[in-house]
């Protein structure tokens, strides 16, 4: 990155850029940091560098892991690149504005330390915020969001393309299925209060474990869109205010590295179970007829003629429990009281460090299998 590439993908009129050393991330996954370009003017504009460079970040299991990481780096910028195309205009106000997406060749996906790959987007840091509980509000203009995502890609990808999200089977260890009943069971040891929601509720590992095969086929069939696949808390911002300019885009995207094919009750699950604030948490069904109200809408204005909004909505449940499955054999495999009485406000999702929403779950995984 030099002068001339910043004028030729950011901003023509820079004369001079600044790196700040104090602003750089550096992630497990990524390094992240600004860019302060100044005109001939001295007026500034802010841009973010996601940089993905494998060399560069912390050492991995083993050379499968990488590549895991590596196809995840090559979604992202695939589909920002994508979103540069004018078939996509219609939702580029769901996200940052993105100035370049590049990568070394696909050939080199399989030698992850000749990989690098570099998102150059809009800083939002001064105009918006991240909130690990949404309220009521929040949360409508997150499924309004989706809603508009999931009916610009309906019925486009081919029934071949990649599933997108982190928890389908395929992509989840074995052992998580294997131990689900010892998983929960110590689980429950460790919030014995539990055990006063249901006579039966120690069996929620084992019944999950047995229908997963089930649920996950029943998530596969029905994905018919573009799903974000990691719609929560962490990668959502919200305006600070409502200027013309936010009222046009109140709510932004970012992270697409589990962008695929799915179904779209995923990212609706995802974004309710880990992000609505406690206090909204019995608005959850309300907010999902919300949803597929604003997606019915929008599919209208695709002239799509063959969406069943009564179909969709009665396999909220089938998904919902398929996305519990992994907050069962996995999220929740070392949560105890004690780390849960360590988590920040602007750290993980709501269910790993709220007990009305390990309460809110456990209810609802009691009433859906016992």
């Amino acid at each position: 990155m030099d002068l001339e590439f910043l004028q030729k993908n950011v901003w023509s009129e820079v004369v001079k850029f600044d790196i700040p050393m104090d602003k750089i991330i550096q992630g497990k996954c990524a390094n992240i940091f600004s860019v302060t370009c100044v005109n001939k003017d001295n007026i500034s504009r802010n841009i973010k560098v996601k940089r993905m460079v494998p060399k560069e970040l912390p050492e991995k299991s083993s050379l499968e892991t990488w590549k895991k990481y590596i196809t995840s780096f090559r979604t992202e910028i695939d589909f920002f690149k994508e979103l540069l195309e004018e078939e996509n205009a219609p939702i580029r106000t769901l996200f940052p504005r993105i100035y370049t997406s590049l990568g070394t060749p696909k050939e080199l996906d399989q030698s992850p330390m000749e990989a690098s790959f570099s998102i150059m987007m809009q800083d939002l840091g001064s105009e918006y915020i991240q909130k690990s509980g949404m309220s009521e509000r929040e949360a409508r203009g997150v499924m309004e969001s989706l809603a508009r995502l999931h009916a610009h890609y309906w019925a486009k990808l081919p029934e071949t393309s990649p599933r997108g999200g982190f928890w389908a089977l395929e992509k989840r260890k074995a052992s998580e299925l294997e131990n689900a009943d010892t998983t929960w069971n110590k689980f429950v040891n460790r919030f014995p209060d539990l055990e006063s929601l249901h006579p039966d509720v120690r069996k929620i590992g084992s019944i999950l474990s047995s229908k997963a095969e089930a649920l996950d086929a029943t998530t596969a069939q029905r994905a018919n869109t573009l799903i974000h696949g990691d719609a929560w808390g962490a990668n959502f911002f919200f305006a600070k205010d409502e200027s013309p300019v936010h009222k046009r885009q109140p709510f932004l995207f970012i992270d697409m590295q589990w962008a695929g094919r799915g179904h779209p009750l995923q990212d609706v699950a995802l974004a309710l179970t880990t992000t609505l604030d406690e206090s909204n948490l019995d608005k959850m069904d309300d907010l999902v007829d919300f949803y597929i109200d604003r997606l019915d809408e929008r599919l209208k204005e695709r002239c799509v003629s063959d969406f069943n909004k009564v179909k969709l909505r009665s396999e909220y449940d089938l998904v919902w429990l398929d996305y519990a499955r992994v907050i069962v054999t996995r999220k929740w495999k070392k949560l105890s009281p004690e780390s849960m009485g360590r988590k920040t406000k602007s750290g993980p999702s709501m269910n790993l460090r709220s007990w009305p929403h390990v309460r809110f779950i456990t209810k609802r995984l009691c009433r859906l299998l016992l």
